[in-house]
C-alpha cells in the first residue's frame, strides 16, 4: 500500500472519528426525533398530548442512561458526544415505530436501538457482555418508561390495552434481535482482523481511548503483542563551548509514532527533558525511517532518554574534541543537504525543494556504504520542513553527501557557536506542536549559519521559505529550518492525521528572535561525535504493514457493512416484532 493512500485512508477516518454538530443543532434534533417517535404512533393515539409527553420523557430516560454509563462510565468524555450517541443510535429505528403503528404498538424505537447502543459501548469500552447489559438497560428502560407514562395519563379504561405486561414481550424481543444482528458484524470485522493477525475492536479501541482519555495502555499493549525486537542506535554531534552549556545534537534510529503519547510519538520532549535536566541543551532529529520503526512502549523511551542523558553527562572529558567542519550546503536536482561536521564525523540535513516526506531505509543503506568508503561517522537527519510527497532518489542522496564530505575536509578552523531560543505565547500558529523555537548559529570565516528547530510535523513550503528569507536578511549566509516529525499533536485537529506547520507572522518573528538570541551566545566551540546503543528495544516492525493492510482493507468495508448492517437489523426487529403481534 503505497504511503500516500495510508494517508488519505487515516485522514478519511478521522474526519468521521471526530466531527460531531455543534450541540444545539444535536439538541434540536433529539427533541425532534421524540415528536416524530409521538407522530409514528398509531391513529389513535397521533393527536393526543400524552404521547408527546411520554416520547420525550423516553427521551429524558434514554439521554440520561446513555450519559451515565458512558460519560460517567468513562466511556466517552463529554456531554456532546453521549447526546451524539443518543441521536444517532434512536434516528434509524424510528421506522420500526411506523411499521409497528398498524398494530397499537409504540415507543418500539427506543428498545430496537439496543444495538446501536451495544456496538457504540462495545468499540469504546469493550467487555462484551458489560455491553450487552448497558445496551439493554438502556433500550427497555427507556421503552418502559415511556410506555407506563402513557398509560398512566391515558387512565386504566383509556389505555385500550397498553401496558407493560402487554409490550413487555414485544420489547424485549426487539432488543434482543436488535443486538443479536450486530453482534454478527462485530464476528466478521474481528475475524476479518484475525486473517491479519490483527484484533480488530481492541486496536480501535486503544486508539479511541488515547484520543479521548490519554490513555494509551491497550493501543501500547495491541502493539507490544505484534513487535519486533531489534537494537538501536542513537548517535550525537556533542559541540562543546568555552564556559557554556553543551549542545547536544541527537541522531536517533528509531521514528516518532504514531500520536500523542502513545509509544515513540513524543520522544523528542522526553530526551529533550532528560538531557536538560542535566544542564546540556538537546535538539533531537528526524532520521530514515518511518512508523515502522516506532518504538512501541513509552517506558522503554523513557528508559533510553534517561541512559543516554547519563551517558552524554560524563562524556565530556573522554570524548575527542575537534575544530567544527563547515557548514556546506550541496544541491542536486530538487534535493540539498546541509552538512557539518568534523574529521570524525559529519551530520547530513537533507530536503527537498519540492516536497517530500520521510526518507526510506533504502536510503540508509545506500549512506552506509558511503560511510564505510569515507570512514568517518554519518548521522543523517531528514528536515521534514516542506511538505509534499515527491519520489526519493538514493543515488542522488548519496551523490550529495559525498561532496559534502569531501568539502567539509576543506573547510574547516576555529568556530564560534551560539544557542538560542524563544517561547511564543498564547495561540500558536497552526501546525506547531509546541511554541518553544529553537535556533543554532555558527560563526566561521565564512560567515554565519543558522539552524531553526520547530516542533511540528513538516512545513508548508511558504512557511519555510519565510523564515529562512527572514534569517538571510540579518545576514545569515546560509539557513536550514528542521522539524522532528513531532507527532505529540497528531489527530488533533480536525479532518487530517496532521497539520503542517503553516505560515505565519508570529512564527518568523518567534525564529528570528531565537537566532538574535543566539548570536548573543556566540562561544569558541569545538565538536565531539559518540554513538550509543541498545539492545531488545520492541518496534512495531512490519506489523504496521498489516495494520495499514487491514485499514486498507477493512475501512473501506467497514462503513458499507455498517450501513447494511444497520439495514438488516431494521428489518429483522420489523419482521420479528410483526410476528407476535
Amino acid at each position: 500500500m503505497e504511503q500516500g493512500s495510508a494517508e488519505d485512508l487515516v485522514n478519511r477516518m478521522y474526519r468521521k472519528l471526530f466531527y460531531l454538530p455543534k450541540i444545539t443543532f444535536l439538541s434540536i434534533v433529539y427533541i425532534l426525533e421524540g415528536f416524530v417517535i409521538a407522530l409514528s404512533g398509531s391513529s389513535s393515539y397521533r393527536i393526543s398530548p400524552q404521547i408527546f409527553v411520554s416520547a420525550l420523557f423516553g427521551l429524558a430516560v434514554y439521554l440520561f442512561l446513555i450519559y451515565l454509563f458512558f460519560v460517567i462510565g468513562g466511556v466517552v468524555d463529554t456531554a456532546k458526544k453521549s447526546l451524539g450517541i443518543a441521536v444517532f443510535s434512536l434516528a434509524p429505528y424510528i421506522l420500526v415505530d411506523f411499521i409497528a403503528a398498524g398494530k397499537e404498538r409504540l415507543f418500539l424505537s427506543f428498545s430496537a436501538s439496543s444495538g446501536m447502543v451495544f456496538l457504540i459501548h462495545y468499540i469504546f469500552k469493550g467487555m462484551l457482555f458489560r455491553s450487552f447489559g448497558v445496551a439493554i438497560a438502556t433500550s427497555l428502560t427507556a421503552s418502559i418508561a415511556s410506555i407506563y407514562l402513557f398509560s398512566q395519563l391515558l387512565g386504566q379504561n383509556a389505555g385500550k390495552g397498553i401496558s407493560l405486561s402487554s409490550e413487555a414481550p414485544v420489547l424485549i424481543i426487539s432488543s434482543l434481535v436488535s443486538i443479536a444482528v450486530f453482534a454478527i458484524f462485530i464476528a466478521i470485522l474481528e475475524l476479518g482482523g484475525r486473517a491479519s493477525g490483527l484484533r480488530t475492536f481492541e486496536i480501535a479501541r486503544g486508539f479511541l481511548r488515547s484520543w479521548l482519555f490519554g490513555e494509551n495502555e491497550t493501543l501500547e499493549r495491541a502493539f507490544y503483542r505484534n513487535a519486533v525486537r531489534d537494537s538501536m542506535r542513537i548517535r550525537v554531534l556533542s559541540i562543546y563551548r568555552d564556559n557554556s552549556k553543551p549542545i547536544h545534537l541527537i541522531y536517533p534510529g528509531f521514528h516518532y509514532g504514531p500520536f500523542k503519547k502513545v509509544g515513540s510519538a513524543d520522544a523528542v520532549y522526553i530526551i529533550d527533558k532528560h538531557i536538560e535536566s542535566l544542564g546540556a541543551v538537546s535538539l533531537v532529529f528526524h532520521t530514515i525511517g518511518s512508523h515502522e520503526r516506532n518504538i512501541v512502549l513509552r517506558s522503554s523511551v523513557e528508559r533510553i532518554a534517561e541512559d543516554l542523558a547519563k551517558r552524554l553527562s560524563t562524556a565530556l572529558e573522554s570524548n575527542s574534541q575537534d575544530n567544527i567542519a563547515g557548514p556546506v550546503r550541496i544541491s542536486r536536482d530538487s534535493w540539498s543537504c546541509l552538512a557539518i561536521g568534523s574529521d570524525r564525523c559529519a551530520a547530513v540535513y537533507i530536503s527537498n525543494t519540492d516536497g517530500a516526506d520521510d526518507l526510506p531505509e533504502s536510503v540508509e543503506k545506500v549512506l552506509l556504504g558511503v560511510e564505510k568508503a569515507k570512514g568517518i561517522m554519518i548521522s543523517v537527519a531528514d528536515s521534514h520542513s516542506n511538505y509534499g510527497k515527491n519520489r526519493v532518489n538514493e543515488d542522488v542522496i548519496a551523490e550529495m553527501v559525498v561532496e559534502a564530505i569531501d568539502r567539509l575536509r576543506e573547510v574547516r578552523g576555529p568556530a564560534m557557536v551560539g544557542y538560542g531560543e524563544y517561547h511564543m505565547r498564547g495561540r500558536l500558529c497552526r501546525g506547531l506542536c509546541n511554541g518553544r523555537v529553537k535556533a543554532i548559529v555558527i560563526r566561521n570565516g565564512r560567515g554565519d549559519s543558522a539552524i531553526i528547530y520547530l516542533y511540528g510535523n513538516n512545513m508548508l513550503k511558504n512557511a519555510r521559505e519565510s523564515i529562512i528569507r527572514a534569517v538571510k536578511s540579518m545576514g545569515f549566509a546560509d539557513v536550514e529550518v528542521v522539524t522532528p516529525d513531532d507527532h505529540s499533536c497528531a489527530a488533533e485537529s480536525l479532518g487530517t492525521a496532521y497539520t503542517a506547520i503553516h505560515p505565519c507572522q508570529e512564527l518568523v518573528g518567534a525564529a528570528v528572535a531565537a537566532v538574535n538570541e543566539a548570536l548573543k551566545d556566540l562561544k569558541p566551540a569545538r565538536i565531539a561525535c559518540s554513538e550509543h546503543s541498545w539492545g531488545d528495544i520492541p518496534f512495531m516492525g512490519g506489523a504496521v504493514q498489516s495494520y495499514l493492510k487491514a485499514l486498507e482493507a477493512l475501512g473501506p468495508l467497514t462503513s458499507k457493512l455498517w450501513i447494511i448492517t444497520l439495514a438488516l437489523s431494521i428489518a429483522v426487529v420489523t419482521i420479528a416484532v410483526t410476528l407476535i403481534l
